[in-house]
């Protein structure tokens, strides 16, 4: 029975880390914050198109924070 218990336990946070992701497309930084900030628990982060962080504007990517890019595409930063 515990067996079982902590099979279901690892399926259940395998399903939720399949889960956490975030995608990223060129309208991802029109709000014009001054700050864009990549934490892990929105890894990994799908690059979906050419991306221009804006001047004015920074982006902070933490350490272990994955960046996948799903095509031939750039992050250019102006900021």
């Amino acid at each position: 029975m515990e067996k079982i218990f902590y099979l279901l336990l690892i399926a259940i946070i395998t399903t939720i880390n399949a889960n956490a992701q975030t995608n990223i497309d060129n309208s991802y930084f029109s709000a014009n914050l001054p700050t864009y900030h990549w934490d892990i628990g929105g890894s990994p982060y799908l690059i979906e198109d050419k991306i221009i962080v804006p001047f004015g504007s920074n982006l902070i990517i933490e350490r272990g924070v994955e960046v996948l890019f799903q095509g031939h595409y750039f992050i250019d930063i102006k900021g």
